[in-house]
């Protein structure tokens, strides 16, 4: 899983997007049911999302639904669109959890956000 912020660093007030990649580099088996869910950084707010699969918010959490089955090589997308709003250095959390895997897989994405000259 990588994770990546379109822009960094970031005004108070801008609009930018996390992007969650998931790339199954088993070679011979495939992912089943496999889930993410993004976690907002408190000094930030929920704008939009699209993905994979179809989403619920609820709270600062997005919760995609699960992929049925990830091929070997195959690559899914998952985007949050966020709103900056406070100064400071902000993590997003992504974790990700499929069937053949008993524990969460967890990414993290620091972002720069500064106040605007007036």
């Amino acid at each position: 899983m990588s994770l990546i912020d379109s822009e960094d660093p970031v005004a108070v007030g801008d609009q930018f997007t996390y992007t969650i990649q998931v790339l199954n580099q088993s070679e011979a088996n495939n992912l089943h049911n496999m889930t993410i869910v993004g976690l907002i950084p408190s000094d930030m707010v929920y704008v939009s999302a699209d993905g994979a699969t179809p989403f619920t918010v609820v709270g600062q959490e997005v919760r995609f639904g699960p992929v049925a089955e990830l091929k070997p090589g195959a690559t899914v997308e998952f985007h949050i669109k966020v709103k900056a709003t406070a100064a400071g250095a902000a993590v997003f959390n992504a974790t990700m959890r499929w069937d053949e895997f008993g524990e969460p897989i967890v990414n993290q994405e620091g972002t720069t956000v500064f106040m605007p000259q007036k």
